[in-house]
């Protein structure tokens, strides 16, 4: 069972190297970080399934960032607000003087 286990979870880290765009790259990855969480859980190889229980969460925030990006573009989401009320974007220009509007 669990030799199986790890032979779908390779096939799975294969297949993200093929996948066509970011959002099946992302799903890929996190169904082979679910069974190699599962493999390393079932033959006690804790190192393979911490690293991938760190993965996880990563690739599901950035699979989450994909989806609602995607919504934005169709326009099922509202659109950002204007540059002038996302202070957060001004704070991080400050830090970096080149991306500021007096040196464009």
């Amino acid at each position: 069972m669990a030799d199986i286990l790890g032979l779908v979870a390779g096939l799975l880290v294969l297949a993200t190297f093929n996948a066509r765009d970011f959002l099946m790259l992302r799903v890929l990855a996190s169904a082979s970080n679910l069974a190699f969480i599962l493999y390393g859980t079932l033959l006690s190889l804790w190192p393979v399934a911490g690293l991938h229980a760190i993965l996880l969460p990563i690739n599901l925030w950035h699979l989450r960032r994909l989806l609602r990006d995607r919504k934005r573009m169709t326009g099922t989401l509202p659109p950002l607000p204007p540059l002038e009320d996302r202070a957060h974007l001004r704070r991080r220009d400050a830090r970096h003087p080149l991306r500021t509007p007096a040196h464009q």
